[in-house]
């Protein structure tokens, strides 16, 4: 008996360890740029109040994957951004960040939306302005990008630099 039950834990055990290389994820993060990370809460709150302030009647419970991954790989291609500028030593100035916030509130057209939804997007807008003006660069961001650590979450998909987008999984 005790050996059938050894037999029994053992295939278990085994199972589980297979199963699981072909899901594994990092659960509290649904992506990583290198040391930095994008929550699954902070994901999830970001497409909550965007929806939210898109139509405050209804914000559904469940979304499509498309729009997961199209959200997390802008955020990738955001956060290779700000970490190409502090390796290039350009910062992202007050002057960046009020434009960004001036351009955000004028697309926004006096929609009213969450404190956290208007940061994260002027975080985004204001690297991509201080990349832009930035000028030439000794390397190009390409160059940058292919030698960053890029960890998706599988149940979003993986990162695919050579179009640049999280993909889904191949069924």
């Amino acid at each position: 008996m005790i050996r059938r039950i050894g037999l029994v834990v053992g295939a278990l055990v085994a199972a589980v360890t297979f199963s699981s290389c072909a899901t594994f994820t990092d659960n509290a993060n649904a992506a990583r740029v290198g040391d930095v990370e994008l929550s699954r809460a902070d994901l999830e709150r970001y497409l909550h109040d965007a929806l939210a302030a898109r139509d405050s009647t209804e914000v559904p419970d469940e979304l499509s994957a498309d729009i997961h991954r199209q959200v997390i790989g802008g955020w990738i291609v955001d956060e290779m951004i700000r970490q190409f500028l502090v390796e290039q030593g350009v910062a992202i100035t007050e002057a960046n960040r009020e434009a960004a916030a001036a351009q955000i509130d004028s697309q926004l057209g006096g929609t009213e939306v969450s404190d956290f939804l208007r940061q994260y997007e002027i975080d985004s807008m204001s690297a991509r302005m201080a990349f832009e003006g930035a000028g030439a660069f000794d390397t190009t961001l390409l160059d940058f990008a292919r030698e960053q650590s890029v960890y998706v979450d599988p149940v979003y998909g993986y990162w695919d630099l050579d179009v640049g987008l999280v993909q889904p999984m191949a069924s």
